[in-house]
């Protein structure tokens, strides 16, 4: 009976069907012949089925004893140990090298014993987790180390399980590999070996192929080329490591021993960082199984330390033997066994006549036993000395040295030279001395400076403070005297400032201390002096100091002004004591100049109040705190008035109204005084062209400070200021000066003058009278009018020599042909006396008071029309 495949499933689904059913062969006997035909049928559907079911069984037994032939073969020549596992970890199976790794010999030895007796307890959990684990069917590996015969072997051990054949059962089962590392173990340690004789070598070891990658490095590669490990150095070119003319250098030297297979020395050097290395190198072929050469080796020694010490020996060399300094050698025992040219140059004694003696015959006799037994105690006890000796050339010349003698000693720090190195210090000496001169003196005048001025005065606050003394202090400056460097130069202030050293020294005493503090200002320190005779003093030097001075044939004039301050009264420290009789000396010149003053406390007072006006106008112009008012002038023979004069005045917020007499004196020390000129200036012929209109004839005068006026900017300046008020003539502006200035520096003045009567600007002398006033200078001025001081037109009616004086002002005026104008007229009777006498312009309260620019016009407005 055959059956073909679609037979075969078609009745494998009946005889399924009809063994469900299962049925009831104890009726078989009721069956009808029709049923049992079916039953029939149905009964070789069933036989069918089961042949079937056998030839497929016998077909799958085939399959599973040809694999299970194949899977024995496979697992016995398994290169490594391999074991057949349970869940429960029993050994099932193994192969011949699991039997050579366990140094068992028969299968049952193996055979259904436990894996984890061969394996500690952390290791075992491990294994035991793996078989276990139902959720994570995947191959898995770890290291760890087996037990075998008191052995701890390393190994990798793989587990694989195996899928059961069916799926239903419960049996799981795994193949478990084991890799001995027993000997990649040791290759490691030999190469961790190898590694660290290399990284803990002292010299540079490594191997670069044909294409200069680094193939091998140690340690101290890596440290050359800044890197931290010879990991880092593996694999880079030269070119990565160094710079490229470096890398093509180094890199030659490798075609060299490539081409001809032999070993190379050589020296080589390296620049990095800016610093040049120097190697000494053996670089040697590497040659592989077929004998040829694959890279080279190299082995390098760092020379650059003994490289720079050669240079250093070979430049000590050149020193010793072409050196400034004279240099001698000398034995342990002190003798002299070499010397250098310029020993020679500086002592006279040659080479030869040195060797072998003792130092000691070049010693002067200047220094005690006690000196050179302080030289060797130093020198045996710390290894050197250094200082200053005096020593004795062959001529017989005693001179300074400058010497420095080192023990020089072995490595093991035994004595076995002397080293001493000297110079002549002669012109040192010499320097120092003048130095010290020019330290405490000063270079143009001789006398004391401020340095010396102050070790001498606190010398005797110090001697004080052992027993009561006092002494006194003036300091001097000289008036006027930034004008004779102006007009006559600085060389011709150089030697006024000489002759005022001279004239001072020749009134004081051997042991007092005059020193010149800088510029025109001098100090004098009188030990012992009591405040009156320091006066008297101070008034005899004022007098003395303002007697012309007669220089190159130039008649100069200056005066001065001092202050004193006393110690202990006045100040306990010397910067106080110095501060209060600038601050004294600083009220004389505020006080008039050419005067002597002692200090007074209120003085402090006086000067916070002047410091306070100096800052505060350097502000006044811009918060517009200053304000012009403008006194008419009256001219007496046309019995109109015909011009005005422009008074500043200073209205602060917080000082109420500040007087001229207080803030001009303050802006004239300073280069503020400019500034102050021009704002008025700008405002006064602002004011005089906005009247030119009505009153074309009208004229303006303004006074002028003469710091300002003996600038070489001055005229200039008036000329731009006109030139910006083209409406006015030049003539109807008169600059009033001051009589000091015309007087103290005529030559200047005279120039000035000039100019400015070339622009057509009309000239006043200020204040006329009340100054040393030179008929032989004044007719020489191109000026156009006197004006009297109110000084003596205050005392008219009361006082006949004021009266005189103002006759004789008036007189002199029309005789050289100037005009005059008065100030300050208050009264009829002052009028009238002026009038009587020629006076040609008068101003005061009489006529007007000071008015402002709005009521000025309207002034002229009324008395002109």
């Amino acid at each position: 009976m055959t059956i073909n495949t679609l037979d075969k499933d078609s009745l494998r689904q009946r005889a399924k069907q009809l063994l469900e059913d299962r049925p009831d062969f104890t009726d078989i006997e009721r069956l009808s012949q029709a049923n049992m035909s079916a039953l029939v049928e149905e009964m070789q559907v069933y036989l069918a089925e089961l042949e079937v079911q056998n030839q497929q069984l016998q077909d799958t037994q085939l399959k599973l004893d040809h694999q299970q032939v194949q899977y024995k073969k496979l697992f016995e020549h398994l290169p490594i140990p391999a074991l057949l596992l349970d869940q429960a970890g029993i050994i099932l199976d193994n192969n011949h090298q699991a039997e050579l790794f366990f140094t068992h010999r028969t299968t049952r030895h193996l055979n259904q014993h436990s894996i984890f007796r061969f394996l500690s307890k952390n290791n075992s959990q491990w294994l035991f987790n793996r078989l276990n684990d139902r959720e994570n069917q995947e191959a898995l590996s770890a290291e760890f180390e087996c037990e075998v015969q008191a052995q701890r072997i390393p190994v990798k051990v793989s587990i694989m399980p195996i899928k059961p054949v069916i799926d239903q059962l419960d049996e799981r089962q795994f193949i478990i590999t084991i890799m001995d590392l027993t000997a990649q173990y040791q290759r490691q340690k030999d190469w961790q070996m190898f590694q660290g004789i290399l990284d803990h070598s002292s010299v540079m070891i490594y191997a670069f192929d044909h294409n200069g990658q680094c193939l091998l490095a140690n340690q101290k590669v890596a440290d050359m080329y800044g890197l931290a490990s010879p990991s880092d150095v593996i694999g880079q070119t030269r070119e990565q490591l160094m710079s490229l003319q470096d890398s093509n250098r180094h890199f030659q030297h490798d075609i060299e021993v490539i081409r001809s297979q032999k070993p190379l020395q050589l020296k080589e050097d390296m620049v990095r960082d800016g610093k040049i290395f120097y190697f000494l190198t053996d670089k040697f072929p590497l040659f592989d199984s077929n004998n040829q050469v694959f890279a080279v080796g190299g082995i390098t020694y760092d020379i650059t330390e003994q490289t720079e010490h050669e240079k250093q020996l070979t430049i000590s060399n050149e020193i010793f033997k072409k050196g400034q300094d004279g240099i001698m050698i000398c034995d342990p025992d002190g003798h002299i066994l070499s010397v250098n040219k310029s020993f020679e140059h500086i002592t006279g004694y040659t080479e030869q006549e040195c060797l072998k003696r003792n130092p000691r015959f070049l010693t002067s006799g200047r220094h005690s036993a006690e000196f050179y037994k302080t030289f060797w105690d130093n020198l045996l006890r710390f290894g050197h000395w250094r200082g200053e000796i005096w020593n004795k050339r062959k001529s017989g010349e005693i001179y300074p040295q400058e010497l420095s003698v080192s023990a020089i000693k072995d490595t093991q720090g035994n004595l076995i030279n002397y080293l001493g190195v000297f110079n002549d210090i002669t012109a040192k000496k010499q320097a120092e001395e003048e130095i010290l001169h020019l330290a405490f003196y000063d270079g143009l005048t001789g006398v004391a400076n401020r340095l010396l001025l102050r070790e001498r005065t606190e010398q005797l606050i110090s001697e004080a403070s052992r027993e009561p003394i006092a002494f006194s202090l003036m300091f001097i400056d000289l008036d006027h005297f930034k004008e004779v460097n102006d007009v006559h130069g600085h060389d011709m202030g150089d030697l006024l400032l000489n002759q005022v050293t001279q004239r001072i020294n020749q009134l004081i005493r051997p042991h007092d201390t005059l020193a010149r503090l800088g510029g025109d200002e001098f100090a004098i320190l009188f030990p012992r002096l009591n405040p009156f005779n320091s006066l008297d003093l101070g008034e005899r030097l004022v007098t003395t100091l303002a007697e012309p001075y007669l220089i190159q044939d130039a008649d100069l004039h200056i005066s001065a002004s001092i202050g004193i301050a006393l110690f202990p009264d006045d100040a306990q420290d010397y910067n106080t004591l110095l501060k209060h009789a600038d601050l004294a000396m600083y009220h004389a010149k505020q006080s008039g100049r050419n005067s002597v003053h002692v200090f007074k406390n209120e003085l402090e007072t006086q000067l916070a109040r002047t410091v306070n006006i100096e800052t505060e106008l350097r502000y006044a112009i811009e918060r517009q705190e200053f304000v012009l008012v403008f006194q008419p002038q009256y001219a007496l023979e046309q019995n109109q008035f015909t011009g005005f004069e422009a008074l500043i005045r200073w209205q602060h917020p917080e000082m109420g109204s500040v007087s001229p007499e207080v803030f001009i004196p303050v802006a004239e020390r300073s280069d503020f005084i400019i500034d102050l000129t021009d704002w008025v200036l700008s405002q006064a012929l602002t004011t005089l062209q906005n009247l030119n209109g009505e009153h074309p004839n009208l004229t303006l005068s303004v006074n002028i400070s003469a710091r300002e006026l003996i600038r070489s900017d001055f005229v200039e300046r008036i000329r731009q200021h006109l030139s910006k008020h083209p409406t006015i003539n030049p003539c109807q502006l008169e600059l009033e000066i001051t009589e000091r200035i015309a007087m103290e520096q005529p030559q200047k003045a005279l120039m000035i003058f000039q100019s400015l009567r070339r622009l057509g600007v009309r000239l006043a002398l200020d204040d006329f009278g009340t100054g040393y006033s030179s008929l032989s200078y004044l007719k020489r001025y191109p000026l156009n009018t006197l004006k009297i001081d109110k000084t003596f037109v205050d005392e008219i009616g009361t006082d006949e020599e004021d009266e005189a004086v103002c006759k004789a002002i008036i007189s002199l005026a029309k005789a050289i042909g100037y005009q005059t104008i008065a100030e300050g007229v208050e009264n009829q009777q002052q009028a009238d006396f002026l009038s009587m006498h020629g006076c040609d312009f008068i101003q005061g309260y009489y006529y007007a008071k000071p008015l402002k620019a709005d009521d000025l016009k309207a002034f002229f407005t009324t008395q002109i029309g």
